[in-house]
């Protein structure tokens, strides 16, 4: 019921409000013997006619997303989503309890994209205690997939500012698109070149809030080298 609680937890943010929609939402996650129809991938690149001096971010971000969505996408299983999810979308009460609203955009997909959505419409500080909730309830975190998903939110409402009829909506619309790109900026590279030789990136793990622990692997041998992939800066992938 909307009329539940004292907010929600975009008015009225807090961290146990926040671990605990990441716990509900892990369990949303994880429900099973449900019928569900797949969301469709709609990649908004309006927001390159309304505003023509940020059209060549805009469309290169457009077309970065087209290429890695169909990537991650078949990194996860299919499960039930929110389908719409960020901070506003969580009623609290006073006890820390919270309650997810607004199913009517629910449909299948990949977790990540319910994560990314939550995570391009709050506060890290938020975002942090979120996964942390999500996390501690069983759910699980493919680091890269989220990355690419927030940034498809950020890019997809990158107009709200000006549907809303904000002032500033020139400057809300670039900040957003550098936050599309700063997520981006997680993502390794599919290969990397060390000495001559060329590795395969095989998995990835997060490693601290600016990077990820990745394992490398050698397309002829078979070789298993560990490395870390830094965004703060110049992107690279460091050996060890």
């Amino acid at each position: 019921s909307p009329w539940w609680g004292i907010g929600d937890l975009q008015s009225t943010p807090s961290a146990a409000g926040a671990r605990a929609a990441g716990r509900e939402v892990a369990r949303l996650h994880g429900a099973e013997g449900t019928s569900i129809s797949i969301l469709p991938i709609d990649i908004d690149t309006s927001a390159a006619d309304i505003a023509p001096w940020l059209a060549d971010s805009v469309r290169a971000l457009g077309k970065r997303l087209a290429v890695l969505l169909p990537e991650v996408s078949k990194r996860e299983p299919l499960t039930e989503l929110h389908g719409d999810l960020s901070p506003d979308q969580v009623l609290v009460n006073e006890h820390g309890e919270i309650r997810l609203i607004d199913f009517d955009r629910a449909g299948g997909g990949p977790a990540a994209r319910d994560l990314g959505s939550f995570l391009a419409a709050c506060r890290p500080e938020q975002g942090e205690e979120f996964l942390r909730g999500y996390r501690e309830a069983g759910g699980k975190v493919d680091w890269v997939s989220l990355a690419v998903w927030e940034a498809y939110a950020h890019l997809n409402f990158a107009l709200a500012p000006l549907r809303r009829g904000a002032a500033d909506w020139p400057e809300k619309l670039r900040h957003t698109l550098d936050l599309a790109w700063a997520a981006l900026d997680l993502v390794p590279p599919r290969s990397v070149d060390l000495a001559g030789e060329k590795w395969l990136v095989n998995r990835t793990w997060r490693d601290g809030p600016d990077g990820l622990a990745v394992e490398l692997k050698h397309p002829d041998t078979g070789q298993i080298r560990a490395a870390r992939w830094r965004h703060s800066g110049r992107p690279a992938i460091r050996s060890f």
